[in-house]
Parts: structure tokens; C-alpha cells; sequence
């Protein structure tokens, strides 16, 4: 059971950190408010630190559903064979 948590942890980190990029890559492309930037025209690292990690939490927690999801599928149709 601990290599399929390690997996499951493993597979939820990386799609959590792939759903934080793309959110913070859209973010900063649809930049029309300024939000990113400080005022001296620089952008704002704790910013976008906010913005990766919520949307890292949020694509965390999905990866780990999904991946117990797909599990329960999978015990499913070996049991049915």
C-alpha cells in the first residue's frame, strides 16, 4: 500500500505543480489590471507566489481524486475478470 501512496503523492505533486504554472502563465499573459507589477515596474514575486501555490493546492488535491479514482476503476475491472 505505501508504494501506490508514494505514487499517488508523487503523480498529485507534479499535476498540482503543472496547474499552478499554467494558471500563473495565464495570469501574467492576461495581465490587463497591472496586478502582477509593483508599482516601480517590476513584478511582484510574492504575488505570483500566492497565485502558484493556491492554484497548487487546487491542482493537488484534483490529482490525488483523480488518481484514487482511476485506481478504483482499475480494481474494479480486475475484480469483474
Amino acid at each position: 500500500m505505501k508504494p501506490l501512496l508514494f505514487k499517488v503523492f508523487v503523480t498529485s505533486a507534479a499535476f498540482g505543480a503543472l496547474f499552478g504554472a499554467y494558471f500563473l502563465y495565464v495570469g501574467i499573459a492576461h495581465d490587463s489590471q497591472g496586478e502582477f507589477v509593483t508599482e516601480s515596474g517590476q513584478f511582484d514575486i510574492l504575488y505570483c507566489i500566492e497565485i502558484f501555490g493556491a492554484w497548487f493546492v487546487v491542482g493537488s488535491i484534483l490529482g490525488v481524486v483523480a488518481c484514487f479514482a482511476v485506481n478504483m476503476v482499475i480494481k474494479l475491472f480486475r475484480r469483474s475478470n
